[in-house]
């Protein structure tokens, strides 16, 4: 046994009391430590058998397992304890190096501590003082009642019987509530006497209930933001969606008939279909628990997260929903959404030449211009996937997406997610959807280091800036014009990419665990821009200027 004698003994008594600056207390829920400031001495366990395993039976630091199988706890000869947890008259002398000067027995230690009696509420008190006499607040309000009918009186009825339920309810919520003494009994009494006697008073207190059980059910709502009273204010409504409230009931409009549909997501369980039930006119019903939040309310919470970036937590919080409630509501209505603007929006052609501004007039035909944007993604634990997903632009871990937007402003392309590494050339030469979606006499428009020309159908155009390359100094006047003409257009897709990211959500580091959705959620932000106030201006300045330098 480690607290024996023939164990512990070649310990010097010079040692046993020696403070070290590591010294610390072993016993539970006791975290003084010497190298923090403590005062207090530190002793060693006694070399006694006897009061060595007293002393680590008060300890109690033995482990219990939900089996049942207990592992007892042995101190080492290097462990110490406080003296703290001795009585003041029982605690050894940390000067005597007697044998058995550490025959005491500590008996201070935080599972021993009793809990403290609570003191009762006054409220309580008065309550249960009201209830032990006969009740003269209803008494007197029957005799009040039947003598005066009034309406002057009605007033002091309501008063009278919010003042006898008051006197009621305050020991139910101190759960005293299956106390009941006879003067309670007489008070229901003469309470029933008088609903039955007076009609009046009947009706009185049937619209009195009727109150209080609105107000418990307003109550019980713990739901804090309402999407009727934001859209009260339509400037708070398009702050906090991103949308004006027109726009808003227009595209839920559209959406409502899918979304009524829709399947909820439930991880693997949704990868079936599950046939809706069939209520008893014949239509059909969601199975499940009844919905919390209406479908526009999801929509509303939906948009409200990806323009404000709040965390789960919070959203939950403010929309009075489970955290894993409002996560399905969000992964649903987000593949949905990703689902159906992309249908919208993908490879749109809107009138030509109608809402462009004059940067883009000297390109007829223009179909697209394309640009790629990356986002900041948290670092996976994987060096393969961290050298797939850095970017040496960036100089961190992102994901990268490859954007086509139309001369009239609108986005009308988000390819695929790429790791960050991923080159632009690569991700426009896999997007073939968008590349089989041009036909000839066409134009796209890029920015160097899209060198895609021989990608491109037979007669689609490629507009890209002049480089010098490696075999001249310096540009021509004709290339150097002709690039400050594209400059000049390709600007504006830079406010588009910023509106796109004003999106709070995507300013934030992609957590690994969104990565299944991040594609769907990037997709929903960028569609949702073509939605909101448009970003360029239809205007004639510097037209003519512009058509003879892109021309020449």
């Amino acid at each position: 046994m480690l607290g024996s004698s023939e164990v512990r003994g070649k310990a010097s008594l010079d040692t046993v009391y020696e403070m070290g600056k590591n010294d610390f207390c072993v016993a539970y829920g006791c975290n003084h430590h010497r190298a923090y400031g403590a005062t207090c001495t530190f002793f060693t366990f006694p070399e006694d058998p006897e009061y060595f395993q007293r002393w680590t039976n008060a300890c109690k630091r033995d482990v219990v397992y939900e089996s049942g199988k207990r592992t007892k706890w042995t101190p080492s000869e290097y462990q110490k304890l406080c003296s703290c947890h001795f009585e003041s008259d029982r605690c050894p002398d940390p000067k005597s190096r007697k044998p058995g000067n550490k025959n005491k027995i500590p008996t201070i230690f935080s599972h021993k501590e009793k809990p403290k009696r609570r003191r009762p509420n006054k409220l309580m008190i008065r309550s249960h003082d009201k209830l032990q006499e006969p009740s003269p607040t209803v008494s007197s309000f029957s005799e009040s009642t039947a003598s005066v009918d009034t309406v002057s009186d009605t007033t002091n009825q309501h008063e009278s019987l919010q003042e006898s339920l008051r006197v009621v309810e305050a020991p139910e919520r101190n759960g005293h509530d299956y106390l009941q003494t006879l003067s309670d009994r007489k008070s229901f009494q003469n309470f029933e006497d008088l609903s039955s006697s007076d009609p009046d008073f009947t009706k009185f207190f049937n619209s009195v209930q009727k109150d209080s059980k609105i107000y418990q059910e307003m109550c019980s709502k713990n739901q804090i933001f309402k999407m009727e009273v934001i859209q009260q204010n339509k400037q708070l409504f398009n702050f906090y969606t991103g949308l004006d409230l027109d726009v808003f009931n227009s595209l839920f409009t559209y959406l409502q008939r899918k979304a009524s549909s829709m399947q909820y997501f439930h991880g693997e369980r949704t990868t079936y279909v599950q046939p809706f039930n069939l209520d008893g006119y014949g239509v059909k019903r969601k199975p499940g628990v009844t919905r919390q939040l209406s479908l526009q309310e999801e929509f509303f919470s939906v948009l409200y997260r990806l323009q404000t970036g709040h965390l789960l937590e919070e959203c939950s919080l403010r929309f009075g929903v489970s955290s894993s409630q409002f996560s399905r509501n969000f992964t649903t209505w987000i593949n949905l959404l990703s689902m159906e603007l992309e249908l919208l929006c993908k490879n749109a052609e809107p009138d030509e030449d109608v809402g462009l501004a004059s940067c883009f007039k000297p390109f007829p035909n223009l179909r697209v211009i394309l640009d790629c944007t990356e986002l900041f993604s948290e670092t996976p634990s994987s060096v393969e996937y961290h050298k797939q997903t850095h970017s040496n632009y960036k100089h961190h871990s992102t994901i990268k997406f490859l954007v086509g937007i139309h001369p009239s402003g609108a986005v009308t392309y988000i390819s695929k997610a790429y790791p960050g590494k991923s080159s632009d050339k690569q991700i426009t030469q896999e997007s073939l959807d968008l590349i089989d979606s041009l036909i000839p006499g066409q134009k796209v428009m890029v920015d160097r280091g899209f060198t895609i020309e021989e990608d491109l159908p037979c007669g689609v155009k490629l507009v890209i800036p002049s480089f010098k390359g490696a075999s001249r100094q310096q540009l021509t006047a004709n290339e150097l014009s002709k690039s400050k003409v594209i400059s000049r257009a390709r600007v504006h897709v830079e406010r588009c990419m910023r509106r796109i990211k004003s999106f709070n959500i995507l300013r934030q580091e992609l957590k690994l665990s969104q990565v299944d959705v991040y594609e769907q959620i990037f997709k929903t932000c960028a569609y949702l821009v073509n939605f909101q106030n448009p970003y360029l201006k239809s205007d004639d300045y510097g037209v003519s200027e512009l058509k003879h330098n892109a021309d020449t």
